[in-house]
C-alpha cells in the first residue's frame, strides 16, 4: 500500500520502507515455502522418497528461486 500512495511528492519516509521491504520478504517465505511444498506433494502423489541427487536438485531449485526473487524485489525498492 505504501508503494502505491497518493500523488504525494515526498518521499517515503523509514517506517514506509521497512513495511514495504517487510511485505517483500513475506512474499519471498511464502513463495519458498510453496516451492518446497510443491516437491513434498510430488513425492507424496509418487509413495517414493527423493534419493540424495534429487533433494540436491531441490534444494539448488530453491536456492534459485529465493535469489531471482531477492532480485526483483531489490529492483522494485528502487
Amino acid at each position: 500500500m505504501s508503494a502505491r500512495r497518493s500523488v504525494s511528492t515526498l518521499p517515503l519516509s523509514g517506517p514506509e520502507i521497512q513495511t514495504i521491504l517487510e511485505l517483500f520478504l513475506h512474499h519471498i517465505d511464502r513463495c519458498i515455502q510453496a516451492r518446497f511444498e510443491s516437491y513434498r506433494k510430488a513425492y507424496q502423489e509418487t509413495k517414493r522418497d527423493p534419493p540424495d541427487s534429487e533433494l540436491n536438485e531441490i534444494l539448488e531449485s530453491v536456492r534459485d528461486t529465493r535469489e531471482l526473487l531477492i532480485k526483483q524485489v531489490a529492483q522494485a525498492l528502487q
